[in-house]
């Protein structure tokens, strides 16, 4: 009997712990893998952010999740507002309890969160926000990964495109550049740092704000007196047509009419008369699927998914931000943090942007992606990639060619009006004047011919080193007159020895330097010493960290 109840014991026992097995295996099944992700669902560029990382998530699902979990996306709308922001990252932190935070869309917003970021240090990988300034604010935090370009990068790069291009349709004229920029923090912040780079490569670049296309027609008279190879303006969706018509009417039509920083152009924008020629700087655009696999492939899905094709750059680029953590998590099999960390860094990800994404160091921030835009231009109404080389689908068209546009102002016209009356009337009569004064000249330079002959006084002149010969007796006495003179210019070569004793140029001190190469551009770090005219130091920078020497 004592048997009997034992056996009936263990048995009770090992059936409650097979079944508490079963229930916490359920239980770590059901957990999943929480993606947080802060955006503008409003704007343009958050719907097609959100929807792309939602489409990336149920194709990560479809293919069996990570980790043997399902994966979650938890998205929480900003509202492009910085204050939405901070309760957002809260939100995902503290009650969502994410994993990992992607995300992102404008500079404001992200340095609203930076310092909220930097408390919890949640493995963040962003999309958006281009400005030094957030470069600077988390600069050395390895827990932060980074997508967009930063502004500063963006100026050298542009300057290779145009080298390239120079060097390939040798016609192209790229030193005199225009600006249109909009009167915001970015828009500044962007002409701004474009400035040296203009001074570096010998450009001579000018800008101006707008507040809205109102001010187009005024800011077009400078424009025109500019007289640029390029002419830039840096907007949005809503000035693409405004400008392009102001220009039509006005008459100005440079060589290049370029538009910058256009997250989306409006739908029709080929179809308008005037918009042939027209370039525009982007990261991606869709016409891109006939050239790169990965973007053909986002493209379909996405149109499957919500039967339409995204507008923005930002569509691709949150795609491509959820499949690098995807791929990381998988390759590090785990989500523990610092071997996590290092998985992203080493991430190789062929993008639909046409850029394989591989992280390296920024000035400020630790991983930084090198995401770079393209060259587009408007042709017989579609978009054509110009540059770079191996994606391009069209052959430039320079200089722009002004379709029905008004003939362009001469100077006169852009004088006040009473003047030019008054300079036509007073045109003709000056005019018989001037007939009647060369009949006169002539006579003149007949009479010069003449004066030619009297030309014998030339051995007047031969008696003149006569007296000269006679002068050398008499200028010995006044030598010495002259004599004292000197000693007051000799103190002028005085000053000399001060050249000796000024110190050499002083080269210490941390520097931030861009540089252009083949392959890409590069933003080393210097820290430097000096003694005398010998430089010693470190460099920090794409290829590691390494001592330097050299001299002044």
């Amino acid at each position: 009997m004592m048997k009997k109840n034992m056996f009936l014991i263990s048995t009770v026992l090992a059936i409650s712990l097979l079944f508490s097995f079963s229930i916490e295996n359920k239980a770590i099944a059901a957990e999943t893998i929480k993606i947080g992700a802060v955006l503008p669902l409003a704007d343009i560029t958050g719907k097609d952010a959100s929807r792309s990382m939602q489409l990336a998530v149920k194709q990560i699902n479809a293919a069996g999740g990570l980790l043997g979990r399902q994966v979650e996306l938890v998205l929480v709308d900003d509202e492009g507002m910085p204050d939405k922001a901070l309760a957002a990252i809260e939100k995902l932190v503290n009650t969502d309890k994410v994993d990992v935070i992607v995300g992102g869309v404008g500079n404001a917003v992200t340095m609203e969160i930076a310092p909220l970021l930097k408390r919890y240090q949640k493995i963040t990988v962003w999309t958006g926000a281009s400005s030094n300034k957030v470069d600077q604010a988390l600069e050395g935090q390895n827990w932060f990964f980074h997508l967009h370009a930063w502004d500063y990068e963006l100026g050298p790069y542009y300057e290779r495109i145009w080298r390239e291009i120079v060097q390939k349709y040798p016609a192209v004229k790229k030193k005199i550049i225009y600006v249109f920029y909009r009167e915001d923090p970015l828009g500044s912040d962007i002409y701004n740092v474009s400035v040296p780079v203009a001074q570096a490569n010998l450009n001579m670049l000018k800008g101006e704000a707008y507040q809205d296309a109102a001010d187009f027609p005024a800011l077009l008279k400078n424009v025109v007196k500019f007289n640029p190879n390029i002419f830039i303006w840096d907007g949005s969706e809503k000035d693409a047509a405004p400008i392009l018509e102001a220009a039509k009417n006005y008459g100005f039509a440079p060589p290049v009419f370029l538009g910058k920083s256009v997250a989306t152009w409006p739908a029709d924008f080929g179809k308008q008369v005037g918009s042939e020629g027209v370039m525009f700087y982007s990261f991606w655009h869709e016409s891109m699927k006939d050239r790169n696999k990965p973007c053909l492939e986002y493209i379909d899905a996405f149109g499957k998914e919500f039967k339409e094709t995204p507008a923005t750059y930002f569509g691709p680029l949150a795609y491509s931000n959820i499949m690098i953590v995807a791929d990381a998590i998988k390759k590090a099999g785990s989500l523990e943090r610092e071997v996590l960390i290092s998985t992203l860094a080493a991430t190789k990800y062929d993008s639909p942007l046409g850029d394989t994404i591989a992280f390296n160091r920024s000035l400020g921030v630790t991983h930084q992606a090198p995401i770079y835009p393209k060259l587009f231009q408007w042709q017989s109404g579609s978009v054509k990639i110009i540059w770079p080389w191996e994606l391009a689908t069209g052959k430039l068209i320079y200089p722009f060619p002004a379709q029905s546009f008004n003939p362009p102002p001469s100077l006169e016209e852009e004088e006040p009006l009473p003047p030019p009356p008054p300079a036509k009337t007073a045109a003709p009569k000056p005019k018989p004047a001037v007939k009647s004064t060369p009949k006169p000249a002539a006579a003149p330079v007949k009479s010069v011919a003449p004066v030619a002959k009297p030309k014998p006084t030339a051995p007047a002149s031969k008696p003149a080193p006569k007296p000269t010969a006679v002068a050398p007796t008499p200028t010995p006495a006044p030598a010495p007159a002259p004599a004292p003179a000197p000693p007051p210019v000799a103190p002028a070569p005085k000053p000399a020895p001060a050249v000796p004793e000024a110190p050499a140029a002083n080269m210490a001190g941390a520097w931030a330097v861009d540089v252009v190469t083949p392959q890409g551009p590069g933003h080393p770090y210097f820290d430097l010493k000096q003694q005398g005219n010998k430089l010693t130091g470190n460099y920090v920078g794409t290829f590691g960290e390494s001592s330097v020497g050299g001299s002044v």
